[in-house]
């Protein structure tokens, strides 16, 4: 695969992630939005037989709370006559809360910026993180924004006639920039147009 094919083919992959990253920031700032008038919990809840009789059940969930979202994850030990689904996914909506309200049994400790965490003081296998919304936020807000500014400059050097990677002036130069060696693209034909058969 030549040079010239990669970085087509980069360019590309580049653009998917970016598609990714826009659709991911709009959920999550819409999910920012929404948690102030309700809030969304989802949970995945795995049960598995143990060897003494009783069922191990692991629960991991995400609730969405007055701008703040916590993780929590939960472990315990039931003995029971009912066999439990090995697989169950829950979304519940609730009225507005916070996310220390949906925590007290974790007895969270609150940092600031909106940042905590706990434990359940009934047992030491169950966690809980509050994260403030606006951190996932501005993780995908940064790729999203980089890539953005990156495919604007490319686009605007290409307009212009300069090096993609440098900026150099290439509209004196043929085959590579001088500045950085970069290989120069050929021009992009007309459709229709037959470079064997010029007009």
């Amino acid at each position: 695969m030549s040079e010239h094919a990669r970085s087509a083919l980069w360019r590309q992959l580049r653009m998917v992630l970016l598609a990714v990253c826009v659709s991911l920031l709009a959920i999550l700032i819409l999910m920012w939005f929404r948690s102030y008038r309700v809030t969304d919990a989802w949970s995945y809840r795995h049960a598995s037989a143990a060897g003494d009789g009783g069922t191990n059940v692991r629960v991991i969930g995400v609730w969405w709370a007055s701008g703040s979202m916590a993780l929590h994850r939960d472990e315990w030990r039931i003995f029971t006559h009912v066999a439990l689904p090995r697989h169950v996914a829950r979304w519940t909506r609730h009225p507005e809360s916070t996310a220390a309200d949906g925590s007290v049994h974790f007895n969270p400790k609150h940092l600031p910026l909106g940042f905590g965490y706990g434990s359940d003081i009934s047992g030491a296998s169950s966690r809980v993180f509050i994260l403030p919304a606006w951190l996932p936020v501005l993780v995908f807000a940064l790729p999203v924004v980089w890539w953005g500014r990156r495919a604007y400059v490319r686009q605007r050097r290409d307009r212009l006639g300069l090096c993609a990677r440098c900026g150099y002036d290439l509209r004196a130069s043929k085959d590579a920039c001088p500045e950085c060696g970069a290989a120069i693209p050929a021009p992009s034909l007309p459709v229709g147009h037959d470079a064997a058969t010029p007009r």
